[in-house]
């Protein structure tokens, strides 16, 4: 009996019985993406500060990892403050760290001379974008140094829909094989606006 308990339990926690789309997940700003039936949906939250909404997604396409955050409402003013936020906290995560050794070793790593961040492209299709490349290693934390062998390229871009009122934050991460800021606009321009 204890196992068929166990057994009902693993089974419903592996499979879960509804899958939210990403569709689902944008249909509360009034958007849709073009290919949302290829996009898996691997993690979702949501929550309201009293004043605004936040969704956070991480979705899985092919063989990519893309985080989603949206925003909204917000107004334009407080959307601009909360993008160069965005952008200064990220541009400091590569200022100097101390290096991972523990003793008298007193040196500093700073990714920020040996791999700076760029602006990749800015265009404007309803929308004013900037993309932020930088390389990082595995864990895909923005400012930890990469090394030779261990080497992931990471983007971020940040857009607001005037007529949503919305900002959107999406992070790609790429593993060489493939170009960070060509995925993310590529997946940038399955939006339907």
């Amino acid at each position: 009996m204890k196992k068929n308990f166990f057994l009902i339990l693993f089974i419903l926690y592996s499979f879960p019985l509804y899958s939210i789309t990403l569709d689902e997940n944008l249909r509360v700003v009034n958007l849709e993406h073009s290919s949302s039936k290829d996009v898996k949906v691997l993690n979702s939250e949501s929550s309201n500060d009293g004043e605004r909404n936040f969704i956070s997604l991480k979705l899985g396409v092919r063989n990519l990892i893309i985080n989603l955050e949206v925003l909204y409402p917000i107004l334009p003013e407080k959307a601009e403050a909360y993008v160069k936020n965005n952008f200064f906290l990220l541009l400091k995560s590569f200022e100097s760290i101390p290096t991972p050794y523990v003793g008298q070793i007193t040196k500093k790593q700073n990714c920020l001379t040996t791999n700076p961040p760029q602006l990749v492209q800015e265009f404007d299709r309803k929308v004013e974008l900037k993309v932020l490349s930088y390389f990082t290693d595995e864990s895909r934390k923005p400012g930890s140094c990469p090394d030779k062998h261990n080497k992931y390229e990471g983007c971020q871009s940040f857009f607001f829909l005037h007529d949503k009122k919305a900002v959107f934050k999406i992070q790609v991460f790429v593993n060489g094989k493939s170009s960070c800021s060509k995925e993310l606009l590529g997946f940038i321009k399955g939006f339907k606006f």
